[in-house]
């Protein structure tokens, strides 16, 4: 992604007054004084409101991130070990990603897909570590930078370290396979759980146990994940819900179910998202979430429902992964 027109950031020293400062950033201890302005579009500690910018045709946002020179010693900025990147300051550790690649052959699409698969920093080969599954895998690795952000969240030992297996689509063939009523959704049911998850345990190492295995999406992403969940509830009972496209055969699924209290759901929804445009039509997926939400509690499911500020895109989901996968991956 081209970043030519920030400047770098870091260089630039703004005087800040002591009031801002202290109730803006009171884990500064030092001012008033000069301070070096930082853009680090992961951390946590921003200051959203008076100092966040937001590049041209960019549904990613960055926030500048307030610190002083005394704080910047202390957290070795200036040391060997972090990357300046057009104004954007990380560990180089969260930049080193390992991503492998295979292809799945599958008689169920009468096809070979191919995947990706995300490691933890230092992982062990003999070990079995817990693992998301992504649908639009790809756009969750790209626009979501979810490699960069779990690097980050493993290291700094927020999370338990995870795989994540990122399954692309043909956006020709998604409407077919994500959506229920779909003439490829029963086989791309069938592929994922009798062909794909076993190729992946038997070649990567991931954990066969279903408490420790997620999946994710957003969109029909979402649906089709939580369909997994609802058809094969002995392999699936973590769901990641970014916004999803829910229609009325999905609520007829949930009807089915005797009871879900084996189920747990991540389940976000943009306040935003009153009339999204989909190959459907325009849909209020807000009131559609509600719907579902209000469903899946029926049966007894335990879902960790949220309403956000946000709308129908990347910048949305990438802003909330952080907290999806906290909740997913804590250390128990």
């Amino acid at each position: 992604m081209r970043q030519s027109h920030l400047r770098p950031y870091y260089k630039r020293h703004l005087p800040i007054s002591k009031d801002n400062i202290q109730k803006r950033a009171p884990f500064l201890q030092d001012p008033p004084c000069r301070f070096i302005l930082i853009l680090d579009r992961f951390n946590p500690a921003t200051l959203p409101g008076i100092h966040s910018v937001k590049k041209p045709r960019s549904p990613f946002p960055r926030s500048r991130l307030l610190i002083s020179r005394k704080t910047a010693g202390k957290v070795g900025v200036q040391e060997k070990g972090w990357k300046e990147m057009s104004g954007v300051l990380l560990d180089k550790r969260y930049l080193k990603r390992t991503i492998k690649k295979a292809d799945v052959s599958s008689a169920h699409l009468k096809e070979t897909r191919p995947i990706q698969v995300y490691l933890p920093p230092d992982h062990d080969e003999n070990r079995r570590y817990p693992v998301i599954y992504l649908q639009d895998g790809d756009d969750y690795f790209n626009l979501g930078r979810l490699a960069t952000q779990a690097n980050r969240l493993i290291l700094d030992g927020d999370i338990r370290p995870f795989a994540a297996v990122a399954i692309p689509v043909d956006k020709e063939k998604r409407n077919a396979e994500y959506a229920p009523q779909g003439d490829r959704h029963q086989a791309y049911l069938r592929f994922f759980t009798e062909e794909l998850v076993p190729f992946v345990e038997a070649e990567f190492p991931v954990t066969s146990n279903p408490d420790d295995r997620v999946l994710g999406g957003s969109s029909l992403g979402g649906t089709v994940s939580l369909h997994l969940a609802l058809e094969y509830p002995d392999s699936f009972r973590r769901v990641l819900s970014q916004s999803s496209a829910f229609l009325e055969p999905t609520l007829e699924a949930i009807g089915r179910a005797e009871q879900l209290s084996h189920l747990e759901v991540y389940q976000t929804i943009g306040k935003s998202e009153t009339a999204v445009s989909t190959h459907m039509g325009t849909l209020d997926l807000l009131a559609r979430n509600r719907e579902v939400y209000r469903a899946l509690r029926e049966k007894e499911a335990q879902v960790d429902y949220s309403e956000q500020e946000g709308d129908h895109t990347w910048g949305f989901w990438q802003k909330d992964l952080p907290r999806a996968l906290k909740t997913f991956f804590q250390e128990k």
